[in-house]
């Protein structure tokens, strides 16, 4: 071998070793990280992609996020990173790692193999968690924009200017930051934000408005007369009768029909039923009398087209005739009635109040008629029963106890009254059963009814085929409802109160009642023992018969008693005069007293209840 030769070879067999290393190198990192690159400053050389990314994970994981200074006009604040929605990117971290020296030119390539590479932590924004805490941490540089408004001012429509607000550009704010996750300082840009509705859009509105503002006249004549009864509304009146809106001025039926209401309660006339009413010992009809009222579905309409014409001041309401629904022609002869049934109860032991109740609810109830298919309403026989119809206060029944109220003993003449329908085999539509049993209606059990307005009533259907004369009495300490009709072939029969279950009166309570002398005690309720009672009725006629039951359940009640209050311990108070060695002594006692309670009233109840022996009913024949 020549020296030539060698000196050949040698060469040679060094590039053949350095390409068998490079070739080497470059297998050994086809699917590993260049040695000496590292991320976030974490050396991640020589691991594969997987090997890296968790490396990465682990050391993120203890890392403290950054701080951010979000800027929005001249306020700024600090915020952590992570709570802006930043958070580190292994996957994207290892991924930028890998591809060091993959890419670009040979030479570059070639540098990358032999230089220290350090590459920026790569992060990722949640866009929904930014958002909402920038939102949150921004709402003092958020103003809203005012649409502009109509109001009233010094009695006339005027536009409040709109006002323009201030927002910040969230969507720039995000994008940036997403494209920049490493950004310390992100500026919110301020945005205006101008009202939907303007002053200019509004004006028309309030002038055209501001021209409905006037007085008008309603004016309401009754039928067959040449009376003109007005209500004058006031321009403030008017005004509530219309919404103004930014598209218009429409009426405000709600408001409209309130006012016609009114108007209707002042001026409408209700019709008065023929009726009977007492001759001696006959009866003879009274003369029915026609009403009349506002159409409210007419006037309605009417006024909310009128109300949104300028031009109109006076405004004529159509009224129509409310006609009594029995006549005094319809009325039968009352020589033509005979007695149908009748019931009678006393009332021993009432007071004197309770008395003047039953004789003017009697009273009341005298000569009332019930048109064949009709009603018999005791609530629209007596009418109402206040001071002004003649009744005065007595004990009812309210939320669990025996208490002073307007009507007491009005029940004494329902309870005779429903005795006497149910004797006439009439279907009840509602009655309703006192709270326990009350001793002025024994020594029947289970056969009151109590009523009370408006809510509790008594209604009977009238199904004699003719009408129904009420005639009720009272004389002494005894109430009577007789009732006169035509004359059937009807029978009723009604059994004795049947008693399902009793249960004794509960023990007594004492309460105090501040309203007394300490030591000072009265009753203030009674006792009465529970009961279950059932009746049966049969009604036969012409066309058959019919059975219903009546049941009642009266509650135990319970004794009350009332005692004054106990007065506090008395304290003797000793005073020194340091000077003159003087003692005096004071003894103190005194009773708290709460707010007073309203009591709601709600049924009739007895004074001072005694338990009598049961009865049997009368039969009707």
């Amino acid at each position: 071998m020549t020296d030539m030769n060698r000196k050949m070879i040698v060469p040679i067999s060094i590039l053949a070793g350095l390409g068998l290393g490079w070739g080497g190198f470059e297998a050994y990192h086809a699917s590993r990280i260049l040695p000496l690159v590292s991320a976030a400053g974490i050396s991640v050389g020589g691991l594969t992609l997987f090997e890296a990314k968790s490396k990465l994970a682990g050391s993120f994981k203890n890392q403290t996020p950054p701080t951010i200074k979000v800027q929005a006009g001249a306020k700024s604040m600090n915020v952590a990173a992570n709570e802006l929605g930043w958070q580190p990117n292994p996957q994207a971290s290892a991924q930028a790692a890998f591809d060091v020296g993959r890419g670009g030119n040979l030479l570059e390539n070639l540098r990358m193999r032999v230089s220290s590479v350090n590459l920026p932590l790569v992060a990722q924004v949640d866009a929904a968690q930014f958002q909402s805490r920038v939102k949150a941490l921004s709402e003092p540089f958020t103003v809203a924009a005012k649409n502009a408004a109509i109001v009233v001012a010094s009695g006339k429509y005027v536009v409040r200017a709109d006002t323009t607000g201030q927002s910040l550009d969230f969507a720039g704010a995000i994008k940036n930051f997403k494209a920049n996750p490493n950004l310390r300082e992100l500026e919110l840009q301020t945005i205006a934000v101008s009202a939907t509705l303007k002053k200019a859009d509004l004006e028309p509105v309030a002038e055209k408005a501001n021209l409905l503002v006037r007085n008008v006249a309603l004016q309401y004549t009754p039928p067959g007369t040449d009376k003109n009864l007005v209500q004058n509304l006031s321009t403030a009146e008017v005004r509530n009768l219309f919404f103004v809106k930014r598209d218009g001025l429409i009426p405000d039926g709600a408001a409209i029909a309130r006012t016609l209401s009114r108007v209707g309660s002042r001026f409408d006339r209700n019709p008065v039923n023929a009726r009977y009413k007492s001759a001696g010992a006959s009866f003879v009809k009274t003369k029915d009398q026609i009403g009349f009222k506002l159409d409210q579905t007419v006037a309605t309409k009417l006024v909310s087209s009128e109300i949104l014409n300028p031009e109109t001041t006076q405004i004529v309401l159509p009224v129509i005739v409310n006609k009594p629904s029995i006549t005094s022609a319809s009325l039968p002869d009352p020589k033509s009635f005979s007695l149908i049934s009748s019931a009678t109860t006393t009332f021993y032991g009432s007071p004197s109040a309770r008395i003047q109740n039953v004789y003017t609810a009697i009273g009341h109830l005298n000569g009332y008629v019930v048109p064949a298919e009709g009603v018999f309403d005791f609530n629209d026989a007596v009418g109402d029963i206040g001071l002004e119809n003649g009744f005065s206060e007595g004990l009812i029944i309210s939320q669990g106890r025996t208490v002073k109220g307007i009507g007491g003993g009005v029940c004494q003449a329902s309870t005779t009254a429903f005795r006497a329908l149910y004797k006439a085999g009439l279907p009840i539509l509602e009655r309703n059963q006192h709270a326990y049993r009350v001793h002025y209606y024994d020594p029947i059990i289970g056969m009151d009814a109590a009523v009370y307005q408006p809510s509790l009533n008594l209604r009977m259907k009238n199904d004699t085929g003719g009408p129904i004369l009420v005639r009720a009495s009272a004389r002494g300490l005894s109430a009577t409802v007789q009732l006169y009709g035509i004359a059937s072939k009807r029978k009723v029969v009604i059994s004795n109160p049947q008693i399902l279950w009793h249960t004794p009166a509960p023990a007594s309570k004492t309460e105090v009642d501040y309203s007394l002398r300490p030591g000072q005690r009265k009753q203030v309720d009674w006792s009465a023992d529970g009961y279950g009672v059932r009746v049966n009725r049969t009604v036969i006629d012409p066309s058959g018969s019919r059975k219903d039951v009546l049941s009642t359940n009266y509650r135990p009640w319970q004794a009350v008693y009332a005692v004054g209050p106990t007065p506090r311990p008395i304290v003797r108070v000793t005073n020194y005069n340091s000077t003159r060695r003087k003692v005096t002594t004071s003894a103190r006692a005194s009773v708290k007293k709460p707010a007073a309670k309203i009591v709601n009233t709600v049924v009739e109840a007895n004074s001072t209840p005694v338990l009598v022996p049961i009865a049997p009913i009368p039969q009707t024949p």
